[in-house]
């Protein structure tokens, strides 16, 4: 597990992320290219989508308003080469409109969730599936 931060290392955003911050910070790996005490700022974190699709071997978008942080990070990731897959949506699902704009320029391709069956996965791509079956 491991975040990547539009803030220095030391600062939770939001706070009430804080539990899930001191879980990677047991666990994983907190990074972040701001010096400590940096405060959130909106220029942030489009700056750090692209190190968070620097770093991946690809991106799935699952849903994206036609304004996202998740549109940033896979044009950042189809920029660098990197695998981006985007899951089609409905026209009339605001949260996929970005995805299906993604879709429609031709350079993301869509994939469509896979047809398993939940109880031979394991527990965390079973919450993958999950969430996409919402």
């Amino acid at each position: 597990m491991s975040a990547i931060l539009g803030t220095g290392v030391d600062v939770v955003y939001p706070p009430r992320n804080r539990s899930l911050y001191e879980q990677i910070l047991k666990q994983g790996l907190v990074l972040s290219e701001y010096p400590a005490g940096t405060q959130p700022d909106r220029a942030h974190f489009p700056r750090r989508n692209r190190i968070i699709a620097g770093i991946s071997r690809a991106v799935l978008v699952m849903e994206a308003p036609t304004k996202s942080g998740a549109l940033i990070t896979a044009r950042f990731a189809n920029d660098f080469c990197q695998d981006v897959y985007v899951l089609r949506g409905s026209l009339d699902n605001g949260r996929s409109l970005g995805c299906l704009g993604l879709i429609s320029t031709g350079d993301f391709a869509p994939v469509e969730p896979p047809q398993l069956s939940l109880p031979d996965l394991e527990p965390e791509l079973k919450q993958v599936l999950e969430a996409i079956a919402l």
